[in-house]
């Protein structure tokens, strides 16, 4: 259960959101991502100043409310919470644990569009399998088996960020699969 600072964290938090919306914005907002989502209406450099305080470490729950709070986020209809529980998993990145990809999985299940996921595959996801390199051929072997595309689409993307560390056989088996 989240702790009251965290559930005021997010009251607050959707309040500047809301205070900060535009709906002609918002339009434009959904009808580029295919009308799959609803949006306040913020302009990136807005949002960004928005979040700011948010993201401020001192700011930042525990670590143990993380899955949790993404999840509340992510439940919300709005895109911009969506986003912002991207930014918020990207602090505590230096912390990541092995069961931290449930949660990543959640994230790319869920809400699902390349603006989503690319970020949790490349960050998140690649990320994870550096620290936890025992893991990775069975969750990505699960995932190419899986009929959703966006995991799938992780298959291809984790290993974005990794230059001379890239597994390029990996790689290859992944794309012959998905060929």
């Amino acid at each position: 259960m989240l702790s009251n600072d965290t559930l005021e964290y997010i009251a607050v938090l959707e309040q500047e959101f809301m205070r900060n919306s535009n709906s002609d914005l918002a339009l434009q907002q959904k009808a580029y991502l295919r009308n799959q989502f609803q949006f306040f209406g913020i302009f990136t450099q807005q949002k960004r100043a928005i979040q700011g305080p948010f993201l401020h470490k001192k700011m930042l729950s525990p670590k143990t409310e993380l899955h949790e709070l993404v999840k509340i986020l992510w439940s919300k209809k709005e895109r911009e919470f969506h986003y912002f529980a991207q930014e918020l998993s990207l602090k505590y990145l230096k912390c990541t644990e092995k069961e931290d990809i449930n949660l990543y999985v959640h994230m790319v299940v869920h809400q699902s569009w390349w603006d989503m996921v690319d970020l949790i595959a490349n960050k998140l996801t690649g990320n994870y399998f550096l620290l936890f390199p025992a893991e990775k051929e069975a969750y990505i072997n699960k995932w190419l088996q899986s009929n959703n595309i966006w995991l799938q689409r992780s298959t291809l993307l984790f290993q974005l960020k990794y230059k001379d560390k890239m597994d390029l056989a990996f790689l290859e088996k992944c794309i012959h699969h998905l060929s």
